[in-house]
């Protein structure tokens, strides 16, 4: 059984991970009593006898122990830079239902990965506002740009001016009107299976004095609908499309209805030589302002009264497509789980089927796993070899200590190279906006490993337990 041989291998992995630490465990002294010598507290040498002629000098008592002064504890973080202009209300974590330690958390760990600017509102008010030492102003917010193409598209058929995004590009691309480009519709470019042959580096797509019109010229690699490939050109169709039906391009669209209404005036868009916009990176914006656009959305399309963004694409985009469940229309989908919880019932049934130890594991009941690995490592430390093999030879597909919770959908996002993120999670009322620009290049070797530690990849499970209420024990079946 498959299951059962990568148990198997995980429980020969603890054995052999367990038995590497004993000889460092009993060299710390944590498998008895350690010795006296190097452990018993040692007074003042006593006081030579007097002469035997002479009185005896009562020997001194030994001065009681002094408590070492605790260390005082580091000062925490500030969560708003100070002197910043106000453009909210600033609220305490608490105040917002926000958990202290987790944000503080969060705030480190931006500092750690190289982050320029980190924004996290809750509930309507500014809780974190933070630049690390660096200077505000507009950061380059690579493919979180693709989000900004979806949002002009459902805001031209919003208008009225586009009537259904499963017409075909042909509509507007009149040269894609024949052969299998007459397949490709913009639901398909907007869920990235258009088919369309795309580069996996964006270099050479840089280069390109007119991108529209080498994308217009690539073929097709698969069949519309069929495939999930993230891809940079086809998205160039989307400003030929849009400027056809605007009247304008994308990027000046955009300032008129988005931009301006919510109060953004630094905005700065990188078009290429023949005047296009580019569309799968090139949009700059300062972090309060990406902020004010997640407050946006999480208003429904609604700011100070006006609809900017009609609610109905909102909730189209975000849905996650039937070919990739992590990707809506040019947004990603934030999942919760799967979790992993073991139960008192199945715990107790494996007793009763032979594993005598199951009592060692009761601690773990309710405790919820982000993944099978991190369970089967929690068992390992608890239980002996003996005790590991013999759980291994009872587990099958109905016999397993835990419960799986499947995933479900908690927020989504405009995301992009360097880990710029704009998240949106509408139940908690959560928006976090973190950007990084980019560093100056490194030797060969280095620079790799260096952009990478500054991806934040654990931004979206930092923000998603901002909210997170302890785990609830799972109820015994």
């Amino acid at each position: 059984m498959i299951l059962r041989g990568a148990l198997g291998l995980t429980i020969a992995t603890l054995v052999g991970a367990v038995g590497a630490c004993a000889p460092s465990l009993g060299a710390a002294g944590l498998d008895g009593p350690p010795p006296a010598t190097s452990l018993a507290v040692r007074g003042p040498a006593a006081r030579p006898s007097a002469p035997a002629d002479g009185p005896s000098a009562a020997p001194s008592a030994a001065p009681p122990p002094v408590a070492a002064e605790p260390a005082p504890a580091p000062a925490p973080a500030p969560l708003v830079d100070p002197d910043l202009p106000e453009w909210l209300p600033v609220a305490a974590p608490e105040d917002v239902h926000l958990g202290p330690a987790a944000l503080a958390a969060l705030v480190a760990e931006a500092q750690r990965s190289a982050s320029d600017a980190l924004v996290v509102l809750s509930e309507g008010k500014l809780v974190v506002e933070r630049y690390f030492g660096k200077s505000r102003g507009p950061i380059q917010t690579m493919s979180i740009t693709k989000g900004f193409v979806g949002l002009a598209i459902g805001m031209l058929r919003g208008e009225g001016k586009l009537h259904s995004i499963d017409l075909p590009v042909g509509t507007w691309l009149p040269d894609w009107r024949y052969n299998d480009y007459a397949k490709v519709t913009l639901r398909h470019v907007l869920t990235h299976t258009s088919g369309l042959y795309h580069e996996e580096e964006t270099y050479p797509l840089t280069q390109r004095t007119n991108r529209l019109s080498y994308a217009r010229n690539l073929p097709l690699v698969s069949e519309p609908g069929k495939v999930f490939a993230y891809n940079n050109e086809a998205t160039l169709l989307l400003a030929g499309v849009v400027e056809r039906v605007a009247g304008m391009p994308l990027d000046d669209y955009l300032r008129h209805e988005l931009f301006e209404p919510l109060g953004i005036r630094d905005v700065r868009w990188e078009r290429d030589a023949a005047g296009t916009p580019a569309t799968y990176s090139g949009l700059a914006l300062e972090a309060r302002d990406l902020a004010k656009v997640g407050a946006l959305l999480l208003a429904g399309g609604v700011w100070q009264g006006r609809s900017v963004v009609p609610a109905a694409w909102l909730t189209e985009a975000t849905r996650p497509s039937a070919v990739e469940p992590t990707h809506g229309l040019l947004t990603w989908a934030l999942h919760e789980g799967p979790y992993y919880v073991q139960t008192t019932a199945r715990r107790e049934a494996l007793g009763r089927d032979g594993l005598d130890a199951a009592g060692k594991l009761a601690h773990l009941d309710g405790r919820r796993f982000e993944s099978r690995e991190a369970y089967w490592l929690e068992v390992g430390a608890v239980l002996d070899a003996d005790e590991r093999q013999r759980l291994a030879g009872l587990l099958g597909d109905e016999r397993l200590p835990f419960d799986v919770i499947p995933a479900r959908l908690v927020g989504y996002a405009f995301r992009g190279w360097l880990g710029q993120y704009l998240l949106v999670y509408p139940a908690e009322q959560l928006v976090v906006v973190r950007l990084r620009r980019e560093p100056p290049r490194q030797p060969p070797g280095s620079a790799e490993t260096e952009l990478d530690a500054g991806a934040f990849e654990a931004l979206p499970r930092l923000a998603a337990a901002l909210h997170a209420p302890a785990p609830e024990p799972v109820a015994a079946r």
